[in-house]
């Protein structure tokens, strides 16, 4: 009778273990799971972040070189400006165009022949 018991122990006592390793294997892979798809997830958003990064670096480039061109026609600008507001630039000009002719100064022109 005591070999009875005991036996049926055992069987309760293998069961119950049976029972937890089985319930441990599925909490394993039910955790390994959900890692993986967590995994996963923060691979797609961190490519998706370097797709929208690498784009906009693109764009910034493509804005520096206009902005540098922007500046040269500027600085041309500029230049032209301050060489037109100049009183020699008048002068030559009123010259050429009009033959205007500062006081006491004599022209001579060429005839040709």
């Amino acid at each position: 009778m005591r070999a009875a018991r005991t036996t049926a122990r055992n069987e309760a006592s293998n069961k119950a273990r049976n029972e937890a390793k089985r319930s441990n294997k599925f909490r394993n892979i039910t955790c390994f799971v959900i890692c993986v798809l967590i995994l996963g997830m923060f691979l797609v958003l961190t490519s998706r972040q370097a797709d929208r990064y690498n784009a906009l670096r693109v764009e910034y480039n493509r804005i520096q070189e206009d902005l540098a061109r922007e500046q040269a026609v500027f600085e041309d600008l500029q230049y032209q400006m301050a060489h037109f507001d100049s009183d020699a630039y008048i002068e030559a000009l009123a010259r050429e165009r009009f033959g205007w002719l500062k006081p006491n100064e004599i022209v001579f022109r060429m005839i040709a022949d």
